[in-house]
């Protein structure tokens, strides 16, 4: 017999909702369809979580409409990737011929799998000419490296930041 573990991380926040449905909606709707996000309100009140069984990418919710927030924490699948980063970044694409991205690998990350690592290269190179600005913040050395190699095969602005420096990348893939 098996037995499975589902995780779910919840949060609550203030937010105005006409504002929301008005820039946000192509992700939501996203989001939506995959179970990955659920909206309800009453006065401007919002309540969402992003489920996963041992993996997880949620989207940040604090930069300019333009750029795409992640947090990669735990095991990242390919899963990960076509129910949260795939649809993210096809949605903001409707709206921005270019984009930039905020990658960040905290002290929770623990690894890629292949099939994560197949729809990032699909991903980059499906939509190689419409990236701005690559910001990965990660203390993980083999990722520092790798960002290091891979960044010059990239037709875009990549920069490197420590935890630390999170804010600093903020506000440079925002500029």
């Amino acid at each position: 017999m098996h037995a499975s573990l589902r995780v779910s991380l919840v949060f609550t926040f203030q937010i105005d909702t006409e504002k929301l449905v008005k820039e946000y909606s192509n992700i939501i709707d996203e989001c939506k369809k995959h179970n990955y996000i659920q909206v309800t309100g009453l006065y401007n009140n919002a309540t969402g979580f992003i489920r996963g069984d041992n993996k997880m990418i949620t989207l940040m919710n604090d930069l300019p409409d333009h750029v795409i927030g992640l947090t990669a924490s735990a095991k990242i699948t390919g899963e990960d990737y076509e129910k949260v980063l795939i649809p993210a970044v096809e949605a903001k694409l409707k709206t921005y011929k270019k984009i930039s991205i905020l990658y960040c690998l905290g002290k929770d990350f623990e690894r890629f799998t292949a099939g994560a690592m197949w729809d990032d290269t699909k991903l980059g190179m499906m939509h190689l000419l419409s990236w701005d600005k690559a910001a990965v913040v990660t203390d993980v050395g083999w990722i520092r490296n790798a960002t290091r190699l891979f960044s010059a095969l990239m037709p875009c602005h990549v920069k490197i930041f420590a935890e630390k420096d999170l804010d600093e990348a903020k506000k440079w893939v925002s500029e």
